[in-house]
């Protein structure tokens, strides 16, 4: 058996008393057997590999916690970190909080519908339908459904999802039935809360502030004169402010969406979410502002090189002259090389080049007719 390769992982903070469990669940976009953390009192989490750059190595140095209480440092030597320990791979494994209402969702609304899916249910039988879908897992994979409703915290969690994306007779029945709008709405809500001021950092750059900033797309200095010359003007008035944050909010929540589509979300479900947000929100308005936005940018792309040919690049003096004199230098230069390239002649050849050939007929009079 091959020794247990160590890892690093960024743990939530953790009760001594409740150990941590590695479980192998479908990935809800894929279907694809997939690792998550889970905690009996914190519940599941999500675990994102972070791999450093291979043209940057990198590796970790371990070493165990100051202490003072002797006890303590005996117990740390006694176990495989000891004094210390150096690791060539230094892969994080980041674990953060996951919400399990994306893994009920591709189970408790398949894209089609079974004889069962139609019907109110117990909250138990609808649980316990879970666990036993480990018997559809992949060929040599086992998912852990029924660790996961073990622990108190997990099952608690699970229950209020299923109550939040179902329909139910009566809350005295305790029957309930999935339903696909009650689920877009529920994700609708975390759309809201991820664009809610903003996005991250390098989202928010990416997808709003590249898609409706001429000037952060273009990247160079005079690009908003170029812009109004195209008659969009640089300065705004409070109106048209008001406008431009309201494009930007319905961007962010598209963006939100479409990111919790593509990864946490079956294709059906990505779908229908974006179908659901389109019938709230008008992104209409999203789609003419980026486009005019683009066209904006690719007319100053064009004046641009326009500008570049005719002064013969920056510095060129805005006449020609500047441009005139580098292809002079570039041909001289080409000559040179041109030169230098050719074969070398011959001694005897050089010398004949040296002989004083004035009056002296040329080859062509030889062939000549005769005057009679």
């Amino acid at each position: 058996m091959a020794p247990q390769v160590p890892r690093v992982f960024l743990l939530p903070k953790n009760d001594a008393s409740t150990p941590f469990t590695i479980v192998t669940l479908p990935h809800p976009r894929t279907s694809v057997p997939t690792r998550f953390l889970l905690h009996g009192s914190t519940g599941l989490h999500e675990i994102t590999k972070i791999v450093p750059a291979s043209s940057a190595p990198r590796s970790w140095l371990l070493a165990p916690t100051t202490d003072t209480d002797t006890d303590t440092k005996t117990k740390t030597a006694d176990t495989w970190l000891g004094t210390g320990q150096t690791l060539s791979d230094a892969t994080l494994y980041l674990t953060t909080p996951y919400d399990p209402l994306f893994l009920l969702l591709p189970l408790l609304l398949p894209p089609v519908p079974t004889p069962t899916s139609t019907l109110y249910q117990p909250l138990d039988d609808l649980l316990d339908a879970l666990a036993e879908s480990e018997a559809g897992a992949e060929e040599g994979a086992e998912y852990h459904w029924a660790a996961v409703l073990a622990a108190p915290r997990c099952r608690a969690v699970l229950e209020a999802r299923v109550k939040a994306i179902s329909e139910t007779t009566t809350p005295a029945t305790g029957a309930y039935r999935p339903a696909l709008a009650r689920a877009m709405a529920v994700l609708a809500k975390k759309c809201e809360a991820m664009a809610a001021p903003a996005l991250p950092g390098s989202m928010e750059a990416a997808a709003v502030g590249r898609a409706l900033s001429a000037g952060g797309a273009m990247g160079v200095e005079g690009v908003v004169a170029g812009v109004e010359r195209l008659g969009v003007s640089a300065d705004k008035d409070a109106a048209d402010a008001a406008e431009d944050e309201r494009l930007r909010r319905l961007l962010r929540l598209r963006t939100a969406a479409e990111f919790l589509g593509g990864a946490y979300l079956a294709a059906h479900h990505a779908e229908a979410l974006m179908v659901f947000l389109a019938g709230r929100w008008d992104f209409g308005a999203v789609e003419v502002r980026v486009g005019e936005v683009r066209a904006a940018r690719n007319e100053v792309a064009v004046l641009r090189s326009g500008d570049f040919a005719i002064g013969g690049g920056r510095g060129g003096g805005g006449g020609g002259g500047g441009g005139e004199k580098k292809r002079r230098k570039k041909k001289e230069e080409e000559e040179e090389e041109r030169k230098k390239r050719a074969p070398a002649a011959s001694k005897a050849v050089r010398d004949l080049g040296k002989v004083n050939t004035r009056g002296m007929a040329k080859m062509t009079s030889f062939f000549k007719k005769k005057e009679t």
